[in-house]
C-alpha cells in the first residue's frame, strides 16, 4: 500500500475514534514534567543568545533569526509567549494555497505553524512561558525562519515530516 494511502487510513480511523466520542477505558495519570519556571527576563537572554544586536521594548524584542525578522512577545501574567513572523498578505491566498497551509501545518510544521490574523499569513510559535526551555525557544524561533523562507516551496519548518 503507498505511503499516502497509510498515512490517509490511519487519519480516518483516528477521526473516527474521535467522532465516536471517548473510551471507556481507564487512563494511567501521567507523571509531572519537571517545573522550569522561565521568565519574561528569560526569554529576553534566550533572545540576545540567538541575536545580539535585537531590539527589546517591554515584554516585545524583534531579533534576526537565520536572515528573518522575528517578533517575540511574552505575558507573564498569562504564562504565554509567541514567536511570529510576517509571511504573506491573507489577499494573496486561494482556496488551494489555504488547504496547503493546513496540510503543511499537519505534517511539516512542526512546532511553529502558519496562521491568519488580520489580513496577514504568520509564521507562529505559541507555548506556555514558563515550561519554555532555551533549547525549546531556539527550536521555536528557527521554525518560525524556516516557514517563512519555505513558503511556496516545502511549506516545512524543519527537515523532519511527520508520518512515515
Amino acid at each position: 500500500m503507498p505511503t499516502k494511502l497509510i498515512i490517509l487510513a490511519a487519519a480516518i480511523s483516528l477521526a473516527s475514534v474521535a467522532i465516536a466520542g471517548p473510551s471507556k477505558r481507564k487512563l494511567k495519570k501521567l507523571s509531572a514534567a519537571p517545573t522550569i519556571n522561565t521568565t519574561v527576563n528569560d526569554v529576553r537572554n534566550f533572545v540576545k543568545a540567538l541575536d545580539n544586536q535585537a531590539v527589546s521594548q517591554g515584554n516585545s524584542h524583534q531579533l534576526i533569526v537565520d536572515g528573518v525578522q522575528v517578533l517575540v512577545v511574552t505575558d507573564g501574567k498569562a504564562n504565554r509567549m509567541r514567536i511570529i513572523a510576517p509571511v504573506a498578505k491573507a489577499a494573496t491566498l486561494d482556496k488551494a494555497m489555504l488547504e496547503t497551509l493546513l496540510e503543511a501545518n499537519f505534517d511539516r510544521a512542526l512546532d511553529a505553524r502558519y496562521s491568519l490574523n488580520k489580513g496577514v499569513v504568520w509564521a507562529a510559535y505559541i507555548q506556555p512561558l514558563s515550561p519554555t526551555t532555551k533549547r525549546e525557544f531556539s527550536s521555536g524561533a528557527r521554525q518560525v525562519a524556516a516557514l517563512v523562507k519555505n513558503y511556496g516551496s516545502t511549506f516545512s519548518s524543519t527537515s523532519v515530516v511527520f508520518g512515515p
